[in-house]
């Protein structure tokens, strides 16, 4: 057996849980490695002394967000473990060149016996009660299966077509854009799948998903069907014609399952971009049926260029003029620079030393495409996992995703690093904007299948999906 059970957390006969001076050093590399958000890495470390008295996260009175930070600390630990199992295992084997990503993967089969035996060592219902999260041992086991996901989400990009033809719009969202669209046989039976895999979150986007408003409901009963815990939309609040057309459709989406209260939610975008499409009062309109209807504020995002903030200022007074400062929560977000937006962008030297927290996710285009972010839809071809139209299930996505050496290597490592890997050298003067080195370094990165290679024995390996009662290879779905 090549791992120590007693030294992983939560081993089985071991002693309580307790972090020592080695495991606080682990967390702020983890927290570094993993680009959590300042607030909750801040609220987590506020909380180790508990940890260290024998309190468990149940008893934290912290934001949920920051106990799952915790748990996935935990279960990187245990994901080290097997890691160990998987590297040791393909030293002896020697891979042989000319593979693909998938047959490499495949290669590990042999192990999981061993793999299993160290899951079998943990007690996994002890960890749930003391995490408290609500999802039980396979909620844990869930998550350790597909660690290198940044969200336990998916999102569904359903279509194009838009009321409105912004000019900051990174995928090229327009009124005559009705193809192509993700069908709603196929959403639906990805949602389905979603609770077997531990994605509690269905994120839906466009261009504009409202203009399929009775789709929406469908989707929204689809979730409440397998029991997901979220369902957020993105709109740009075109619909809200007067108060009582809003809270029409709000009624609407109230009858067919959605509830704030339990975490689902809209989000409207805002800004100078919008206004020659969509009149400020309708947003005004929105916020105020949505408050009345379910007595929270929605969330509304002020799209900013931060290289021309006098939009930004002529936008914030023209919402509010429209009293949405006082129904909503009204943030900010700068616009990625492409699409439509590409000529916005300075030229500059790109920042190839970043790293990208969002990097490995679940996105589904309206092609049909599964992408490892949202990719700018066409921009950067070296996210694009799956092609178009494919019947993959929700099983084999992940498989693809969470195994993906270059995805896993943007994700942790500086861009740069992709460039000893085989990446062709972005152009001096570029798009300096902060999706800018993944656009020019994986754009053209048409021939993945070399760079796969290379960098298979220093990635990560996640072949198996761990279940409470056995573990399956993911290629068998």
């Amino acid at each position: 057996m090549l791992f120590v059970s007693a030294t992983l957390p939560f081993a089985k006969g071991g002693s309580p849980f307790r972090m020592n001076a080695e495991d606080l050093h682990s967390l702020v590399r983890f927290l570094s490695n993993r680009a959590v958000p300042n607030k909750h890495a801040q609220s987590l470390i506020l909380q180790l002394p508990k940890v260290a008295q024998g309190v468990s996260a149940a008893d934290w009175q912290a934001p949920v967000q920051v106990v799952r930070v915790f748990r996935d600390f935990i279960l990187s630990r245990i994901d080290e473990a097997l890691q160990n199992i998987y590297r040791n295992h393909l030293e002896r084997l020697c891979v042989p060149l000319g593979l693909s990503q998938a047959e490499r993967i495949e290669l590990l089969r042999p192990v999981e016996p061993t793999a299993w035996q160290l899951i079998d060592t943990i007690d996994w219902q002890a960890m749930a009660d003391w995490l408290g999260l609500g999802d039980g041992p396979q909620g844990c086991l869930a998550r350790l299966s597909a660690l290198p996901l940044s969200k336990p989400a998916v999102t569904f990009t359903t279509s194009y077509l838009c009321n409105a033809r912004c000019a900051h719009c990174s995928n090229f969202s327009g009124p005559t854009r009705r193809e192509p669209h993700l069908s709603l046989e196929r959403m639906c039976a990805l949602i389905a799948e979603m609770p077997q895999y531990g994605l509690e979150q269905l994120r839906i986007t466009g261009g504009e998903p409202f203009i399929y408003f009775e789709e929406c409901l469908d989707l929204v009963r689809a979730v409440r069907a397998a029991g997901l815990r979220k369902i957020a939309f993105m709109t740009n609040g075109f619909w809200a014609k007067s108060r009582k057309a809003a809270v029409d459709a709000l009624f609407k989406l109230q009858n067919a399952g959605f509830n704030p209260a339990n975490g689902d939610s809209i989000t409207c975008s805002a800004g100078w971009f919008y206004t020659e499409f969509v009149d400020p009062i309708r947003i005004g309109f929105l916020a105020d049926a949505y408050l009345s209807l379910f007595g929270r504020r929605i969330e509304v995002r002020l799209k900013e260029d931060r290289h021309d903030p006098s939009g930004a200022e002529a936008a914030r007074a023209q919402l509010a003029a429209a009293g949405i400062f006082d129904s909503a929560k009204v943030g900010s977000e700068t616009i990625a620079l492409a699409g439509r937006a590409a000529s916005m962008s300075p030229q500059g030297e790109l920042e190839l030393g970043r790293t990208c927290g969002s990097a490995i996710s679940l996105t589904v285009t309206p092609e049909g495409t599964l992408r490892t972010c949202c990719g700018y839809h066409g921009e950067i071809e070296g996210l694009s996992l799956a092609p178009p139209g494919n019947r993959l299930t929700l099983g084999e996505l992940i498989r693809i995703v969470v195994n993906d050496p270059i995805a896993q290597l943007v994700a942790n490592k500086p861009v740069r690093e992709l460039l000893d890997f085989g990446a062709t050298p972005p152009p001096c003067a570029a798009r300096a904007d902060r999706c800018g080195p993944c656009r020019h370094v994986l754009a053209d990165l048409t021939r993945r299948a070399p760079i796969e290679e290379r960098l298979f024995p220093h990635q990560r390996y996640y072949p198996f999906w761990f279940q409470s009662d056995r573990s399956f290879y993911l290629s068998d779905l």
